[in-house]
Parts: C-alpha cells; sequence; structure tokens
C-alpha cells in the first residue's frame, strides 16, 4: 500500500499538482492532497490503477477533466 502525502508533493509545484506528475504510477493506493493546491493538472493521475482513495482539499477550485483518467480502482473521493 503506497499512499502519497505532503511529503510527496514538491514545494516547487506551488499550489498546482502538475500535468502527468504521477501518470502511470500503479502502486500508489491513496492519495491525500495538501491544503496548497488549488489546482490538479491534465492527467496528473491518470492511469493509476491501484488507487482506491483521494482526499481533496477545501481548496481545490480547479480538476482537470482528465485528472483521474483510467483511475478504474478508484471508490473513495
Amino acid at each position: 500500500m503506497v499512499v502519497l502525502t505532503d511529503k510527496d508533493f514538491p514545494p516547487i509545484w506551488g499550489d498546482k499538482i502538475p500535468d502527468y506528475a504521477f501518470e502511470g504510477r500503479k502502486y500508489i493506493t491513496k492519495v491525500e492532497i495538501p491544503n496548497k493546491f488549488t489546482e490538479i493538472g491534465d492527467f496528473a493521475f491518470s492511469g493509476c490503477t491501484g488507487l482506491i482513495e483521494i482526499h481533496l482539499p477545501d481548496t481545490l477550485t480547479k480538476i482537470s477533466v482528465s485528472a483521474f483518467c483510467g483511475c478504474s480502482g478508484l471508490t473513495e473521493l
């Protein structure tokens, strides 16, 4: 079980998770997006088929339509 937390999001990203940031990383099972983020870029988590749970902060104002494309295991937001 691989959980992404605050330490996995480099400060250089600012307030946006970049396009393709974690694309295709099938081993990721859970994501806890830190409150500093306001946007999730294109295909940021695309193809993360092992992803089953994601926690979205209240600070988000934009989620790309393709951000979670192919995340077939995603069951909990």
